[in-house]
């Protein structure tokens, strides 16, 4: 789940290009910059979230235990 800095800086990464396009090249690429940063914390997140999950998996595999089914997964 995104915070609520990184869901402000989503709005403001995908409303700035129009206006930093036409306000200078310098603020453009750093426009793109951010969105490249906070496209790397999502898939860090993402990946974490994942990574953990499969840990999960292992062991309870590891353990004799049948993998729990995907329904059985609270969401968040």
């Amino acid at each position: 789940m995104l915070t609520p800095h990184e869901l402000a800086q989503l709005f403001v990464i995908v409303n700035a290009p129009v206006a930093a396009h036409a306000a200078s090249p310098e603020l453009e690429t750093l426009v793109e910059q951010d969105l490249v940063q906070c496209v790397a914390r999502i898939g860090e997140s993402i990946e974490l979230r994942v990574t953990a999950r499969g840990a999960e998996v292992l062991a309870r595999l590891a353990r004799g235990a049948a993998p729990s089914r995907p329904s059985a997964i609270p969401a968040r």
